[in-house]
């Protein structure tokens, strides 16, 4: 018969048998890595049990095995956290760019278009997303804080340090204080959400303010291009107005759009910025 093993050899014993385990299982396969993590886990959860119900445990050993436990159960959590990313990264398409900067002709992704094409795909994966604000330490600058929170338990901080949004292009105050926060919030929270999952759009630029906007989405000049044919005018307009109403587009997007291909009238214009949507009705009243 055996000698019975003291509570000092058991902890000796798991701490040699985990990582002689880990190294046997270590993989490119990130995936067989949880797998063996979680096993080894649980041995340990055994051994902290057995341990726990000898009458002569000593307590520093029983604070190696908790403590190796804790690190095992963080590394199980962070395997699964990066398995989950790559998965989630993977189905993310890059997002269509819906809407127009006035100011600079050029559009780009609002951030609920960004969140209605991959919410329910990161999601589906167990991750969530909890924003919020902390001071800069950079003057005139607003932190925008995301925690990228797993359902195996790991959370990842994400920060982002933005000048907080009081201007607009020409550089002239625009916003009270209370808009320019919220206004620089919400720029924090659509470039937080496309760096942590890395989603990218036809143009990954900021609304097209960071300076000029690019070449592609300036309009020629005006003399370069042919006039927009009356006749052909004529048979698109009911097009044009189904899209407006729908919500599908604006009358000032289709302008612009229309604008780099051909010339239009003054008058041309008008007639398409005269059609106002429905939730358009109560601001023109």
């Amino acid at each position: 018969m055996s000698a019975e093993r003291k509570p000092s050899q058991i902890v000796e014993g798991v701490e040699s048998s985990v990582v002689t385990t880990i190294d046997q299982r270590r993989s490119p396969n990130v995936v067989t890595e949880v797998a063996a993590q979680s096993n080894d886990a649980a041995s340990i959860m055994s051994v902290i049990i057995q341990v726990a119900a000898n009458p002569n445990v000593d307590v520093g050993n029983m604070e190696r095995l908790m403590q190796m436990h804790e690190r095992h159960v963080d590394r199980q959590a962070s395997a699964a956290f990066s398995v989950a990313m790559v998965s989630a990264q993977k189905r993310i398409k890059p997002v269509t760019r819906n809407a127009l900067n006035k100011h600079t002709a050029s559009t780009y992704a609002r951030l609920e278009d960004i969140d209605r094409a991959i919410s329910p795909i990161f999601t589906k994966e167990g991750f969530s997303l909890s924003f919020g604000t902390a001071d800069s330490r950079l003057p005139g600058h607003l932190r925008v804080t995301c925690e990228c929170m797993h359902t195996g338990g790991h959370t990842k901080l994400y920060q982002l340090d933005l000048p907080i949004d009081a201007a607009g292009s020409g550089g002239k105050t625009n916003k009270t204080g209370v808009q320019a926060n919220g206004s620089t919030i919400s720029y924090g929270r659509r470039y937080l959400t496309q760096m942590i999952f890395n989603v990218t759009t036809t143009d990954d630029d900021d609304d097209g303010n960071s300076g000029a906007p690019p070449a592609e989405v300036l309009p020629p000049e005006p003399e370069s291009l042919p006039p927009y044919p009356p006749e052909k005018f004529t048979e698109n307009f009911p097009k044009w107005v189904a899209m407006i109403l729908s919500g599908q587009k604006t009358a000032e997007h289709i302008v612009v759009m229309l604008g780099l291909k051909a010339s239009l009238t003054e008058h041309q214009k008008k007639t398409i910025l005269a059609i106002i949507a429905p939730s358009q009705e109560g601001d023109a009243s």
